[in-house]
């Protein structure tokens, strides 16, 4: 879990990370039926990772499993 700043989704918004393998293949995935997801970035800290919307307009990320970035 992580407590994302203002910058992102505003103060006191919980973020929850789901790793994969296969980022790449999850995201097209989504996007395939309909989804909404932001583009895959790379961050400073190392993680590759983006954001997906699901149905009831809850925000989660997911993060790539082989490139997490910084612990």
């Amino acid at each position: 879990m992580h407590e994302w700043t203002e910058k992102y989704y505003g103060k006191g918004h919980s973020g929850l990370f789901i790793e994969t393998k296969d980022l790449d293949g999850v995201v097209d995935r989504i996007r395939r039926h309909g989804g909404k997801t932001t583009e895959i970035v790379v961050h400073a800290w190392g993680g590759r990772c983006c954001s997906v919307t699901e149905p009831f307009g809850n925000i989660f990320d997911l993060i790539d499993a082989n490139q997490k970035g910084d612990s």
